[in-house]
């Protein structure tokens, strides 16, 4: 089982993390649509005693749709009006892992119609809510990304198959807490199972390699069980946020500072080594291949990188969204942000 992490408390200041991953050669494809039909999705560690996992599922037309646990058999039904929100809430049992392994855990969501799904995992003063992308844009290949650990935090991601006989590649950039060192190794994966896996303490997963052999898509969530952002702050929350496939990756993104925050804080990953970080025309960083590195946006004014980003600020939860590349897909087609971070 999990180590039970601190208490911390919503009265004191906290903040706000945005996370991308930068490639270091060209653009290799336009952003994944976050809109589908099919999806699956994973609950990882939050807390011992979490109260609720949810799925919050939105659409423009009416449809009905479908959660199951394909491995226990457990489903519901449910329906989606235009721009209503809908709520189902997960039985903790069928979805949320609280150990280390191989789970019957996975949820999957089908619908008659396109929508867009969210994964919340709450637990009073430990909450943060997942994108998820449709199954559709999942790949093969992945980088971990996670916040660094706090020492008696959990550096967690968990990886879900779609298809059976999945046979998942792990190259670890910590010693996950069932491996006894750095050496690649393989879980199999049958669809709708999970590998949950994490490393405690100060460590952290991020720079970690994960691809499915056969081309077989998944989709990986990581996230830290309780996080400092920055890391002198009195109090953690939890993160998680599903990842874009290495896919996905490019090299310039743009983001803008947020609103009622004294700072936002950007995480760069490197997808290759020597990968040259650039705020406009100034060099900030020169990456190694899984090389994390933190910038801070203090000013409330749009900035730009060449490469990716994350945030922090004051007075809000803590989140971990994903931000795409520049070129990205829109409803209307694809655009290039005018203003922001690049």
């Amino acid at each position: 089982m999990f180590a039970k992490k601190y208490y911390f408390w919503r009265d004191y200041s906290v903040t706000i993390f945005f996370l991308c991953l930068l490639c270091a050669t060209i653009v290799r494809a336009q952003s994944p649509s976050t809109q589908g039909t099919d999806f699956y999705v994973a609950f990882p560690y939050n807390y011992e005693s979490i109260t609720e996992l949810k799925l919050i599922i939105t659409g423009q037309r009416s449809c009905s749709g479908r959660v199951e646990n394909p491995r226990t058999g457990w489903s519901a039904s449910f329906s989606v009006s235009p721009s209503q929100v809908t709520n189902v809430v997960i039985p903790i049992a069928q979805a949320y892992n609280d150990d280390i392994g191989v789970f019957n855990h996975g949820i999957h969501v089908a619908t008659t119609d396109t929508v867009s799904v969210y994964a919340s995992s709450y637990y009073e003063a430990s909450f943060d809510v997942a994108n998820v992308l449709p199954t559709s844009s999942l790949r093969d290949s992945y980088f971990i990304q996670t916040y660094p650990n706090a020492e008696y935090s959990w550096s967690l991601f968990t990886v879900v198959a779609t298809e059976n006989n999945t046979i998942v590649d792990i190259t670890p950039s910590a010693i996950p807490s069932d491996r006894y060192n750095l050496s690649r190794y393989s879980v199999t994966l049958q669809a709708g199972q999970v590998y949950h896996t994490g490393c405690y303490g100060a460590g952290s997963m991020s720079g970690t390699v994960i691809t499915s052999r056969d081309c077989k898509p998944i989709a990986v969530f990581a996230g830290s069980s309780v996080a400092f952002v920055p890391s002198d702050v009195c109090c953690g929350d939890f993160l998680f946020e599903q990842l874009m496939p290495t896919d996905y990756h490019g090299r310039h993104f743009v983001v803008t500072s947020s609103e009622m925050r004294n700072e936002d804080r950007v995480i760069i990953t490197a997808s290759e080594d020597n990968c040259e970080v650039r705020s406009g025309n100034q060099l900030v960083a020169t990456l190694s291949a899984g090389e994390p590195n933190i910038q801070s946006l203090k000013s409330k004014r749009h900035s730009a990188l060449s490469g990716g980003v994350s945030a922090g600020g004051q007075k809000t939860p803590r989140s971990m969204p994903s931000i795409s590349p520049r070129t990205f897909c829109s409803a209307s087609g694809t655009s290039s942000p005018e203003n922001g971070l690049e």
